[in-house]
């Protein structure tokens, strides 16, 4: 799950930053879920450790929170 602290992000938005900084290694899909969050899933588990253990991710100078 993430979501981004202090501003709202579209769908669109986000995954175009996510798929460029996370699809290192297989796909991920975003799915929107409500009170603005999202869910990724990841195809690979490389491409999962990525976006959990490095970071911090940024987007429009706000964080992207990812949590499990």
């Amino acid at each position: 799950m993430v979501t981004v602290l202090g501003r709202k992000v579209g769908l669109r938005q986000l995954e175009t930053k996510l798929k460029r900084d996370w699809e290192k290694k297989g796909s991920i899909k975003i799915i929107d879920v409500p009170r603005d969050y999202y869910q990724v899933l990841f195809t690979s588990e490389e491409g999962y450790n990525n976006a959990f253990l490095n970071g911090p991710w940024i987007i429009f100078d706000h964080y992207i929170l990812v949590q499990r």
